[in-house]
Order: structure tokens, then sequence, then C-alpha cells
């Protein structure tokens, strides 16, 4: 099957021009035609929206590169050189590309020869210079989906060579139009469509799952970290209590030694506390309750103790007082009071024992055994400091011996009353 020999593209020369409203540019395109006619050349006039529109028309097929130059309005002559430069290459390129695809030339040379007015009168029906509207995507569309099918359509297969110029031609033959290998290839690129969009789906899913296998190991691991750090606080809560009973327990079992060698000691330097004739050992009774007004027998200075030197006993009264402090901090009032009034009998001439002493009794609701105690202090060379502490000690144990005699006083009669009550019943 022979048709007409059309002209062949030798050469594609980019050009600008302002349109004659000055509102738009317009590009020249001059096309020079092959050897049956090598001095025509045929100058098509294109604004930016054309190449716009033929680059969506071609670029489902082609697979061409995203349009060269945004659009944008262009205020210098820079600009506009840039925006012709782009263009040309964008035109380039599609050539390169419908030289490349024998099956795709056959919808796609008709038009850019149609693009650049090279066809006949008679096929587009306007002369060549004009601006025949490039059709848009849904019609490019519609006549991809219809011209295949037409079996006597021609093909026209393009390559590109250079020519005297150095510039690209594209030559145009003619052959048989074979409808079969182009819907065989699309069906082929849309089978890998599928397949690709079967792959992206799985991967898709593959991911989802990966975030949610993840996002359970983190609450996983979490509530692990939350139990782990439980344990480590438990763990150490146990520890330190271990730590703190044992220290007690040493410190405990320190004050039951130093308590055994001052017994020693005791017993080297003087008799047993009960062998002195005139003041018997008091003491503490195991509850402590109020002492009735009465004048208290307290163990004072000893006579086998007083004897003795301070430079020997200090020590030794020294470690007493450091173990009554203790008690006392410990809880153990009766014990200090009993150590602090051993501790003033070993250095009966110091008061500071003695004050301790009434301080410790006083502590345990004893007012007279604190006022005995007081006023002997008083006899003692005592500082300002001391001697002004004694004083309102001494008060305080007055008005706490007075508070209690009343208390004393009311539960007696309250009990005289309920015995009346009792005989009258």
């Amino acid at each position: 099957m022979t048709m007409k020999q059309e002209p062949t593209l030798c050469a594609v020369i980019g050009g600008s021009e302002k349109s004659a409203d000055g509102s738009h540019t317009v590009y020249k395109i001059h096309v020079s035609q092959g050897a049956e006619r090598p001095t025509a050349v045929c100058v098509a006039r294109r604004r930016y929206t054309e190449f716009r529109r033929l680059h969506e028309a071609l670029a489902p097929v082609l697979m061409l590169r995203p349009f060269p130059a945004p659009k944008r309005w262009m205020n210098n002559s820079a600009v506009r050189e840039q925006r012709k430069l782009l263009l040309q290459r964008f035109l380039d390129d599609t050539l390169t590309a419908a030289g490349n695809s024998p099956a795709a030339s056959v919808w796609v040379l008709p038009r850019l020869l149609e693009f650049f007015c090279l066809l006949s009168e008679s096929d587009t029906h306007a002369p060549c210079g004009t601006a025949p509207p490039v059709p848009t995507s849904e019609a490019t569309a519609s006549a991809r989906d219809t011209e295949p099918s037409a079996a006597d359509s021609p093909t026209h297969r393009a390559r590109r060579a250079p020519s005297a110029d150095s510039s690209w031609s594209v030559s145009v033959t003619q052959e048989e139009a074979q409808p079969s290998e182009l819907e065989a290839q699309l069906l082929l690129e849309r089978q890998a469509n599928a397949r690709l969009d079967a792959q992206l789906a799985d991967a898709r899913a593959a991911i989802s799952q990966s975030q949610e296998e993840a996002e359970a190991s983190r609450s996983l691991l979490a509530a692990l970290t939350d139990e782990r750090d439980a344990a480590c606080r438990a763990r150490d809560d146990a520890v330190e209590e271990a730590r703190v009973h044992a220290l007690e327990a040493e410190r405990l079992r320190a004050c039951e030694a130093e308590l055994g060698a001052l017994k020693a000691q005791l017993e080297c330097h003087a008799p047993p506390l009960e062998s002195t004739p005139t003041h018997g050992h008091v003491e503490a009774p195991p509850a402590m309750k109020p002492s009735p007004l009465k004048p208290p027998a307290l163990p004072l200075p000893l006579d086998s103790l007083s004897d003795q030197s301070d430079a020997e006993l200090q020590p030794l009264a020294h470690a007493i007082n450091d173990i009554a402090f203790r008690a006392n901090a410990a809880g153990s009032v009766a014990l200090a009071y009993h150590l602090f009034v051993l501790a003033h009998s070993m250095l009966p001439r110091r008061p500071a024992a003695l004050l301790s002493a009434a301080n410790m009794a006083l502590k345990l609701r004893q007012p007279l055994e604190a006022l005995v105690l007081y006023e002997r202090a008083l006899t003692l060379p005592l500082t300002e400091e001391q001697a002004a502490m004694t004083h309102s000690k001494v008060e305080q144990a007055e008005r706490l011996a007075h508070d209690i005699d009343i208390a004393d006083r009311a539960s007696a009669h309250g009990t005289h009353q309920l015995d009346s009550w009792l005989e009258c019943y």
C-alpha cells in the first residue's frame, strides 16, 4: 500500500515574538522541509498553552519528562529567551521519542506534523502559518482508542539524523499499519501495571503489619520495663530495710557491750550500788506513772564513788553520758534517767549530768524527783545560762506537780463519791 510522500522534518528552529495586543508571547517555529522542497520553510506561531496541550497529549504515549517551564508572566527578554530554549528542548525530546518508538509514531507523528503546519491543506483544512487547534487530553485519549482500529491508516516511522547544519532531522516513511501489535503492547503494559499495583498493595500491607508488630513490641517492652523498674525499687527497698535493721542490731550490740564494760569497771572501782547504807538505788517503774507528792529517794552521789579521783572517773562518766544520750534518742527515757544519775554520782561536782537527769525525770512526769534534782543543781557552780534554764525548769516542774495533785484529788473525790452511791444502792 502506497501513499503520498509527506514532507520530511529537517530542522526545528525556535524563535519568539510578541503578539499584536501584547497580552501574551507567541513563539515562531521555522520548519525546513525535505528533499522535495528544500527551500520551502513553513513558519508556525504557537503560544505557551498550545505547547502545554501538546505535551499533555503526547506525554502518556512517549513517557516524556514533566513540562520544562512553569506558567508565569515574563517581563523581560532574558526570561523569554530561557523559555524559548526550554520549549525547543521539549520539541527535540518529542521528536527523539517518536523516532525511537515505531508503534507510538502511528499516532504521534500526525499530531506533530499538524502542530508544525506541515500537513497538506486538504488534511488540515487550514493554510500553513495558521494555528490549528491542538486536541485536548480527552480528545487525544478518544483518538488513541479509535485510531489504531483502522487497518488502512498509515504508520510513520521517524528517526533522528544530523542534517547539514548539525541540527536534527526526522524522516517520515510509510508502511502498513499494524493495530494488533500496538494493542498487544498496550495489553502488556496494562498487565505490567496491574502486577506493579498488586506488588505495591502487598508492600503496603506488609508495611502496615510491620508497623502493628512494632507497636505491639513497643507496648510489651514498655510493660516489661515498668515491671523491671518496680522489681528494682522493691529490691532496693528491701535492701535498705535490711541495712537499717542490721545497723540497729549492730548499735544495740554495741550498747550492750558498752554496758557490760561499764559494769565491769564499776565492779572494779566500787561495791554494788545496793550496798550503800545512806541512799537506796531507785529503779524506774515498769509503767511511767505520776509519783505522789513526797520527797523521792534518789541515787545521789555515792560515798564509795565520791572519794575517787575525777581524773580516773571522768572517761567512764563521759562514756555513761554518751550511752544515756543514745538511750534517750532511742526512746528509753527511764534508762537514760538512771544512767545520768550514775554519771553524776561519779562526778558530783559537775552539774551537767545532774541537769540531764532532772530533765529526764520531768519528761517521765515525775515532778517531785525533778524538783529535788534541780534544787541540788542550784547548789553547784552554774553558768548564767544554766542557772536561767534551771529556774525555768523548776517553775515547769512545780506547775506539773500542781496539776498532778489536782488530778489525784479529783480522782480520789470521784472514787469516794462513787463508793457512797454504791452504798446507797
